[in-house]
């Protein structure tokens, strides 16, 4: 199971508890990652090594400092940032071509979300087939990752100089495994060459928003590094979420917004619904992992919640940080969902100062129903609270706690921290060097 957690000498979360899940709640200037949520990963990381942790940011503050540590104790880890020098590579379109498709379209759907139903689904049925190209031109030929990259999803959409014509037509013309799928790779080539690339053509027209988003992506000098290994070059894809988890690494993944702006979250959400798809589909016994996102604003979506929901199940201690409840909620029945959902499944709760008003209801309410405090004293708790305390409900054998406040800038651990000074660091992949993953009975069910 997952280790002990100290949050201070005299506040821990027991390990059967931690796959409750936990949320940091508070603002910025709070510190709340600095003193609760760095110090947690230092210790997932240092008290057993055979546990697999997972840390994602929005800045590259906590993943730099969580590789620090990670290099400092001898453990395997990769640093997925793409600023800096060295950043492995990234492939998403590699693997599964339905798996590629779902978690793009997941991703590419929430910068479409303007668009009406009828044009939001030319732009998806457009990206379908696109992928549908690529990853069965690298199928024909024994490859993966080959055809299928995100400048050649660009090249078959923009058709410069008839070079997306010229994929689509090799496509056309390839053997298929079944009859079904001959058929099926007819009709996109036709639909391509009649339809989307003919002169006026309303598809080409109504989907310029994709192009758009997809042309941006390509021409982000960072990301059109990273995200696209030449193959020609022996470039490859380096990261294999599915490897990683399955050998207990620790993932440390940035989706660098300082630099990249906007398409920080399609870098994010992306990595993190691929880091999602070993979890879900994992089989028995589990091993205990453990999961941090900081700024969970950043990266929130719908099609993660059963990733938090389903953690107990999983044996995933999933920790999240953000400012408010309200941030995750970006609009529309599904998104309200979200927050509700995840709200109520994240049991243990530690509040920072600066809290809204909204936030400090929710949980008065709730947590007055569960040890019979009265919820406006909570309230004006949460409140009141400021940089040197954290207000804290916990779970203790599955029951809440009942709520308390505590010192903040207590030491935690008993030697030194990694923590304090956060060093860039120089990316590093984990290769069978690192040593094969060993077995623990302890961690398994």
């Amino acid at each position: 199971m997952c280790n002990k957690i100290n949050i201070t000498p005299k506040l821990a979360i027991e390990g059967e508890d931690r796959t409750l899940g936990a949320v940091l709640l508070g603002a910025p200037y709070s510190r709340k990652r600095e003193m609760v949520m760095l110090p947690m990963i230092q210790q997932d990381i240092q008290s057993k090594p055979l546990m697999g942790v997972a840390v994602f940011d929005a800045d590259g503050i906590p993943t730099q400092a969580t590789a620090r540590c990670a290099r400092e104790v001898g453990r395997p880890y990769v640093l997925l940032d793409p600023r800096l020098e060295g950043c492995p590579f990234f492939n998403p379109l590699v693997g599964n071509e339905n798996e590629v498709f779902e978690d793009l379209r997941i991703v590419v759907s929430e910068y479409l979300s303007d668009l009406s139903p009828s044009l939001r689904a030319l732009n998806e049925s457009l990206l379908s087939n696109a992928v549908k190209v690529l990853k069965r031109l690298d199928k024909a030929e024994g490859v993966d990752g080959k055809y299928a990259t995100f400048i050649n999803i660009n090249t078959v959409l923009q058709n410069p100089g008839q070079k997306g014509r010229a994929l689509v037509s090799k496509f056309g013309q390839m053997k298929a495994s079944s009859d079904a799928e001959w058929q099926e790779n007819v009709d996109i080539a036709s639909w391509f060459i009649n339809e989307y690339y003919a002169e006026r053509s309303k598809p080409f027209e109504q989907t310029a928003c994709l192009r758009l988003l997809l042309g941006k992506l390509i021409s982000e000098p960072h990301l059109r590094t990273v995200l696209n290994p030449d193959f020609d070059k022996g470039q490859v894809s380096e990261v294999d979420f599915d490897r990683l988890v399955s050998d207990n690494c620790v993932i440390c993944v940035s989706a660098a917004k300082p630099t990249l702006g906007s398409l920080s979250r399609f870098f994010g959400l992306l990595a993190l619904l691929k880091y999602r798809r070993p979890m879900i589909r994992m089989g028995e016994p589990r091993r205990a992992r453990v999961l941090y996102v900081d700024e969970f604003q950043e990266f929130a979506a719908p099609e993660l919640v059963d990733l938090f929901t389903y953690a107990y199940r999983s044996k995933l201690a999933a920790t999240i940080s953000l400012q408010s409840w309200n941030q995750v909620d970006r609009g529309g029945v599904l998104y309200k969902q979200t927050k509700e959902t995840l709200a109520s499944n994240l049991r243990n709760a530690l509040i920072f100062a600066g809290a809204s008003k909204e936030d400090a209801w929710r949980y008065a309410e709730r947590l007055g129903d569960a040890d019979y405090q009265e919820p406006k004293d909570i309230a004006n708790t949460i409140l009141g609270l400021n940089l040197k305390c954290f207000g804290h409900s916990l779970m203790c054998q599955g029951s809440p706690q009942r709520f308390g406040a505590a010192k903040a800038g207590e030491d935690v651990l008993s030697g030194p921290t990694v923590f304090h000074d956060p060093l860039a660091e120089k990316p590093r992949v984990y290769d069978d060097l690192a040593g094969k993953p060993l077995v623990d009975d302890d961690d398994l069910l």
